[in-house]
């Protein structure tokens, strides 16, 4: 429960944070730690213990999953919500990584390496990865047709290998 707790917090912190578009860079980061974390002490702390292990990835992904709720603008009511997915919060941060606007534009192949691995371990985490893929389907299409020069073929092929890798060639 205390995982499950600490993600909803960061749901939570991020939804009550915003006025407008969710911060989908600190939620990724946000949970990219806390996963990052948990492995850590699951592998090192409790051995591996497979109830352990459960019970934790039962509470992440739970929280994972919840989304943000952000406030409606312009709502009759100020307790109308509408739920952003963790789905398109990691397409949202992953595309900006692509476009070089995030940490990517500076990290070396080793770094980006790195944060991919990771992203793709919270991708396996998601429910609705068929929602991912389409939110990332177009971001992608959105990018080649922009044609900004700040597109990295290099960095896209990488993610869409390491993808393929964890969950099949489709």
């Amino acid at each position: 429960q205390y995982c499950q707790s600490e993600g909803l917090a960061i749901a939570h912190g991020i939804s009550s944070q915003s006025t407008g578009d969710p911060d989908f860079k600190k939620y990724c980061l946000q949970f990219l730690a806390l996963h990052d974390r948990y492995n850590t002490l699951l592998s090192e702390t409790l051995s591996n213990n497979t109830v352990c292990f459960n019970a934790v990835r039962d509470a992440f992904e739970a929280s994972l999953n919840s989304g943000v709720a952000l406030p409606v603008p312009n709502a009759a009511t100020a307790s109308a919500t509408t739920k952003v997915s963790a789905s398109e919060l990691l397409s949202n941060y992953i595309d900006s990584l692509m476009k070089g606007v995030g940490e990517a534009g500076g990290m070396s192949e080793e770094e980006s390496d790195a944060l991919f691995t990771s992203l793709v371990s919270l991708i396996a985490r998601l429910n609705d990865r068929d929602l991912f893929n389409e939110f990332m389907r177009r971001l992608l299409s959105r990018r080649l047709l922009a044609g900004t020069g700040t597109f990295s073929e290099e960095l896209e092929r990488s993610l869409i290998a390491k993808l393929k890798t964890k969950f099949g060639a489709s």
